[in-house]
C-alpha cells in the first residue's frame, strides 16, 4: 500500500474513530477504560489516541484483509463493514480493559429494555431502535427536560435495593437485571420524571467500581471501614497525581517506566477481577529482578504518602496500602 493511501486511511479511521467515541460518551473518560495508560483524558494526552487508531486499522482491517477483499467482489463499497468493525474494536476494548463499566451498561440496558416492553418506561431518542447514551426516559408522554444527576445520585445512595445488589452489577446478571429495572420504575414516585441513559449509566458505572474496589481490598480479619463514596470522588484525582510525579520525577526514563508499569499493574488488576500481582510476578513480566521491584515499589510508596495527606482520607489510606504492600 503507498504511504499516502495509508496515511488517508488513517485520517479515514482516526475521524470515525472519534466521532463513534463521543457518541458513545468515551472522548471525556479516562484512558484507562481503553486499556491506553495516562496522566489523563484523551484531550489530555493526544499522543495516545495516534495510538489508538493505528490498534483500531489493525483489528478493523489489516487482521480482517481477506474477508473484507472477498467482500469487496460482492459489494460495491465496503464501508459499513469497516465502520462496523470501529465499533466492534471499541467494544471490546471496554469490555476488555473496563469490564465493571461494561458489565454495569449492558445489565442497565437489559433492565431498561425490559421497563420499555411493560409500558411503564418511554424512551425517546433510540438509535434504530437501540438505547444508546442519547436516548432519554421519562414516566408518561410529555416533553423530556434535562435531568437531575444530584438527584439520581441521592435517590440511589438511600435505595437499600440499590445499596444491596449494586455490587453484583459487576457482572451481568438476569435477577439483578430484573431488580434494576423495578428500582428504575419507581424512580417516578421519589420525584424523578426523566433522565438519560448516559446520565444514569455514569453515576451507576461509578459507584459499582468504588463498591468493587472496596471489597476486592477488604479482608476479614481488618478492622477498617472505606467509604464507597469518598473513595470513588477523590482516587481518580490521586491516580492522575501519582502518575504525574512520576513521569517528572528525575529518575532514568527505564525507571520511570518501570514505576509507572507497576503502579498501573497494581491498579489495573483491582478493576480486571484479578489479584494484585505480587513482586515476583511483576518481575517476570518485566524482566527485572525482585530487588529492582521492590526498590520501585518502596518509591511508588513514598509518593503516594507525599501526596495522600492532601486527601485528608482514611478510605484512600487503607485503599493505597493494600496496593501498594
Amino acid at each position: 500500500m503507498p504511504e499516502s493511501v495509508f496515511h488517508s486511511l488513517l485520517k479515514t479511521i482516526a475521524k470515525a474513530l472519534r466521532e463513534r467515541m463521543y457518541q458513545r460518551g468515551l472522548w471525556n473518560n479516562h484512558t484507562n477504560f481503553l486499556g491506553y495508560p495516562s496522566a489523563g483524558n484523551w484531550d489530555q494526552d493526544p499522543s495516545l489516541f495516534d495510538e489508538m487508531v493505528f490498534d483500531c486499522y489493525m483489528f478493523a482491517i489489516a487482521k480482517r484483509l481477506r474477508s473484507l477483499t472477498n467482500a469487496m467482489q460482492r459489494f460495491d463499497n465496503i464501508d459499513g463493514l469497516v465502520f462496523r468493525n470501529i465499533n466492534n474494536f471499541l467494544t471490546e476494548r471496554q469490555r476488555t480493559h473496563d469490564p465493571i463499566g461494561y458489565a454495569v451498561a449492558q445489565n442497565l440496558i437489559c433492565a431498561l429494555q425490559d421497563g420499555i416492553e411493560s409500558g411503564t418506561i418511554i424512551p425517546e431518542g433510540l438509535k434504530r431502535g437501540k438505547i444508546c447514551n442519547q436516548t432519554s426516559f421519562s414516566f408518561e408522554s410529555s416533553k423530556i427536560t434535562d435531568d437531575d444527576p444530584q438527584l439520581i445520585s441521592k435517590v440511589l445512595r438511600n435505595n437499600q435495593t440499590w445499596l444491596k445488589i449494586r455490587i453484583k452489577l459487576a457482572k451481568r446478571n438476569k435477577r439483578v437485571q430484573q431488580q434494576l429495572c423495578e428500582l428504575i420504575c419507581a424512580f417516578k414516585d421519589v420525584g424523578i420524571k426523566h433522565f438519560r441513559f448516559k446520565t444514569l449509566v455514569d453515576i451507576m458505572k461509578d459507584d459499582v467500581r468504588a463498591s468493587y474496589l472496596s471489597v476486592k481490598i477488604d479482608e476479614p480479619q481488618d478492622d477498617f471501614y472505606i467509604d464507597c463514596d469518598e473513595l470513588n470522588n477523590i482516587f481518580h484525582q490521586w491516580y492522575l497525581n501519582m502518575i504525574q510525579l512520576i513521569e517528572n520525577s528525575t529518575y532514568q526514563r527505564r525507571v520511570r517506566h518501570n514505576l509507572k508499569l507497576i503502579f498501573m499493574a497494581r491498579v489495573q488488576a483491582i478493576s480486571k477481577f484479578t489479584e494484585i500481582p505480587s513482586q515476583s510476578q511483576l518481575a517476570k513480566q518485566l524482566n527485572v529482578s525482585v530487588g529492582t521491584i521492590n526498590a520501585c515499589i518502596k518509591i511508588l510508596r513514598q509518593y503516594a504518602q507525599d501526596i495522600t495527606n492532601n486527601y485528608k482520607s482514611n478510605s484512600l489510606s487503607i485503599f493505597i496500602d493494600k496496593i501498594l504492600k
